[in-house]
């Protein structure tokens, strides 16, 4: 028989390991939109920006089958990045901020490259994991 000591450490250690499930649970964050609502990302080459949970993500269709997206928010002044679909980049119109497809940063004052959410297309769906 454990001794008072120790059965409260062991049920404080799985108290705590059952309080970390809903966190892991929390963190997943992944999020369909259904291709049709999104007009714009219906072809190759088009793109959006769409408020999905706390973050305002920008999405590019660059393929037949494969869409990008990240977040819509530069990294200098927080203003909206749009996509320049012919120069292939992306622009923070408000301090001449460019980030390349990979959201890193190729030119202006953005100290930091724009956040990347992994994206795929599933049929008529995309399918965005911010977590």
């Amino acid at each position: 028989m454990p001794s008072r000591r120790v059965f409260l450490k062991m049920v404080g250690l799985a108290a705590g390991a059952v309080s970390l499930i809903p966190a892991r649970l929390a963190q997943a964050k992944k999020v369909g939109l259904k291709l049709d609502k999104v007009a714009e990302l219906q072809k190759v080459g088009g793109w959006a920006i769409v408020p999905i949970k706390e973050e305002t993500v920008l999405l590019i269709r660059d393929g037949e089958a494969s869409i990008r997206a990240m977040t819509a928010i530069c990294t200098h002044k927080k203003c909206k990045v749009a996509y320049l679909p012919d120069d292939k980049r992306i622009r923070c119109k408000c301090h001449k901020s460019f980030y390349d497809l990979d959201g890193k940063n190729t030119d202006g004052p953005a100290p930091a490259p724009l956040r990347q959410f992994k994206a795929e297309l599933r049929g008529e769906q995309i399918v965005i994991d911010l977590g």
